[in-house]
C-alpha cells in the first residue's frame, strides 16, 4: 500500500498547478515524483499542497494562490 504524500488527498489526485503563469494539469505522484527537475519549484508547489490539504481538511477549500519560496503557485483541484 502506498502511503499519502498529502493528508486527505490520494496521489492519483488530479490538480492543475500554475508556476509563474505555466500551468500544468498533473497528479500530486506527478508534482512529487515526475515533474519538476528544479527542487526549488517543486519546493514551492508541496508548499501550496501541503497548506491546501490543511484548508481542504478545515474548510472545505478548493484551490490555493501565493507566493511561495520566490515562486507564484496557484494550485486547484479537479
Amino acid at each position: 500500500m502506498t502511503k499519502r504524500c498529502f493528508d486527505g488527498f490520494n496521489n492519483s489526485q488530479k490538480l492543475r498547478v500554475i508556476l509563474n503563469g505555466i500551468t500544468i494539469y498533473t497528479t500530486i505522484k506527478g508534482v512529487m515524483f515526475d515533474l519538476f527537475g528544479n527542487t526549488e519549484q517543486r519546493a514551492a508547489v508541496c508548499d501550496a499542497l501541503l497548506q491546501l490539504s490543511y484548508d481542504f481538511r478545515n474548510n472545505n477549500c478548493v484551490g490555493i494562490g501565493r507566493n511561495y519560496r520566490g515562486y507564484d503557485v496557484q494550485v486547484d483541484l479537479l
